[in-house]
């Protein structure tokens, strides 16, 4: 269904550290309909991960990563 490593964590080690809102929203990045699901830190403007596909088993991924 969903490969197992996100395809972007650009700042994985600090991703959390002094975050105090983030969000979490779904796109679509192809005419078929390819959708990822990424999650921004809002008070940094940083990618924080993003995953292809969607769902609750997507998400439970990046709420798996280790911190």
């Amino acid at each position: 269904m969903c490969a197992s490593a996100p395809i972007l964590r650009p700042h994985a080690a600090e991703a959390f550290e002094g975050a105090r809102r983030i969000g979490i929203d779904k796109t679509s990045y192809k005419k078929d309909h390819k959708y990822l699901i990424v999650v921004v830190d809002h008070d940094r403007g940083w990618l924080i991960w993003a995953h292809e596909e969607y769902g609750k088993d997507v998400l439970n991924l990046f709420f798996d990563e280790p911190t």
